[in-house]
């Protein structure tokens, strides 16, 4: 019976998460759906972006998408059951202990893959637009911490694809 609750709770917490997920890619800033352009070279403040560069913008960030989609639902998961963990009766600290460390495991792969797909843009670029892609990149980094995402109610995981694309 407690197997059966547990995983009707992960799933409705996956399920909720996926939701939330969905609805933060989907809208810009103002809360209108994103088109196409803004992933292109103006929302990235990357002058000049030639239709191959754009192409191949876009087929990098869709293979990164489907690489790390998979990482973010198992994240996800275990986020959940890191929660009903330390909200039991007489929470086991050894199990919540390897929950996160599983849960870091997975963002350092998330975080390497972030990285390699920034470096595979970044070398799409000539060197005026690496400039600019670079200058994009710190003042975005240097203007949000950690935790910014929760004055805007969105927790860690409203980060936004953070994919290493020029995208918020």
């Amino acid at each position: 019976m407690k197997t059966k609750t547990l995983l009707t709770q992960i799933l409705i917490a996956v399920l909720f998460l996926s939701t939330i997920q969905v609805q933060a890619q989907g809208r810009s800033s103002d809360g209108s759906r994103n088109s196409d352009t803004e992933y292109r070279g103006q929302d990235c403040r990357i002058p000049d972006l030639s239709d191959e560069q754009e192409a191949q913008i876009t087929e990098l960030r869709n293979a990164h998408y489907a690489e790390v989609k998979d990482l973010k639902a198992d994240l996800a998961i275990l986020r959940a059951e890191k929660h009903k963990l330390m909200i039991a009766d007489n929470p086991n600290a050894k199990a919540i202990d390897a929950k996160i460390d599983e849960m870091s495991e997975i963002q350092n792969q998330m975080q390497k893959k972030r990285v390699a797909h920034h470096l595979a843009v970044r070398n799409l670029l000539t060197p005026e637009q690496k400039a600019n892609f670079d200058m994009h990149r710190s003042s975005r980094n240097g203007k949000h911490g950690m935790n910014s995402n929760h004055k805007k109610g969105r927790g860690m995981s409203g980060h936004g694809m953070r994919d290493g694309s020029c995208k918020d």
